[in-house]
């Protein structure tokens, strides 16, 4: 079993925006880079950076081994 890319992609999405507005997405990619297993643990790692009222974040996901199963993720956001 593996879990779908796109519950990876929203625990991404919460990982950056916690319980912020969601209209504030102007958006939001990743790359998928191995599959994430059902009990899999993600660590979140990113850096943010604002600009001319918008918030730009890189972010990254890893599993309990270090394996990075997210990259080149980006989201931008408007303050």
């Amino acid at each position: 079993l593996i879990l779908h890319g796109l519950c990876t992609m929203a625990y991404t999405y919460k990982s950056i925006m916690g319980d912020n507005d969601p209209s504030k997405i102007k958006k939001i990619k990743v790359r998928f880079k191995l599959p994430v297993k059902p009990g899999d643990t993600l660590t979140f790692k990113g850096k943010t950076t604002k600009e001319n009222g918008t918030s730009r974040t890189e972010i990254a996901a890893f599993n309990q081994n270090n394996e990075q199963v997210i990259a080149n993720g980006e989201a931008v956001l408007s303050e």
